[in-house]
């Protein structure tokens, strides 16, 4: 490229088109200004073998998973794997900015999310919108500790998490910020999340706020107990651990 001269947006056929190795090394002017499309986002965490289905069919005795709930489920989404990459959190949090806006279009003068999951993503949310942004702390029994800044008193705030499951996390975060703020916390109509997979029977708003999402998956959990997974001889895994997360991706290709 010659200096002065701006590159292509590159189109949904050619994002598809591409190899693990450039979709890991995607930069956010390579798709300003576009709404990437399910398949699309689907492509990057496949390249950062960072989603997880269990593959029931093929192999019921493979590992699945024990989320944080404590209950049993056959398909996990890592987002660490693909926000950990600077590049991509960039381009994850330009597609949120991008889907908000079509919702709403009011101020944004502070983006908060949950420790540590969240952090980087809601930094760089918070550099587009040009808003105030301060991370939370982790405190005991997972709850979200605020304390160290202030939100003045009628300030929009946008929250912004990088995946739910169930409201837990999500509620933590606003109890934790109510808890430690003094003034009442002005909480904005949308919540964006990176990547949706909702329990069975939770609706879409949390705390009053509407959950809107890049990608949606409807992955079955329960409890274990009646895991059909365990009445298959299938052992159950904390996918948030490395050796563990790895074995579960490599079941998908084995």
């Amino acid at each position: 490229m010659k200096g002065g001269e701006r590159e292509m947006v590159i189109s949904r056929q050619e994002l598809l088109a591409k190899g693990r190795m450039e979709l890991l090394a995607l930069q956010p002017e390579d798709v300003a200004g576009r709404q990437l499309q399910r398949d699309e986002i689907e492509a990057i965490f496949g390249a950062c073998d960072a989603f997880w289905l269990h593959p029931t069919e093929r192999s019921p005795e493979a590992p699945h998973a024990l989320l944080t709930s404590g209950l049993h489920s056959n398909g996990y989404v890592n987002c660490r794997l693909v926000l950990m990459r600077t590049n991509l959190c960039q381009i994850m949090a330009a597609q949120l900015v991008q889907l908000l806006r079509g919702n709403y279009q009011g101020t944004i003068e502070w983006v908060v999310g949950s420790h540590s999951a969240a952090t980087d993503l809601t930094k760089d949310v918070a550099n587009l919108a040009g808003a105030n942004h301060y991370p939370l702390e982790k405190g005991p029994d997972d709850t979200q500790v605020w304390g160290k800044v202030v939100i003045p008193e009628d300030a929009s705030v946008l929250h912004v998490e990088e995946l739910r499951t169930t409201a837990k996390t999500t509620l933590a975060v606003r109890s934790g910020i109510r808890k430690g703020n003094p003034y009442p916390v002005n909480f904005i109509r949308w919540l964006p999340i990176l990547i949706d997979r909702p329990e069975a029977g939770q609706g879409n708003e949390v705390d009053g706020s509407l959950v809107i999402s890049l990608v949606r998956y409807e992955i079955w959990t329960s409890r274990p107990e009646a895991c059909p997974l365990c009445q298959h001889g299938s052992k159950v895994v904390r996918p948030s651990e490395l050796r563990n997360w790895q074995m579960l991706v490599e079941s998908m290709k084995t």
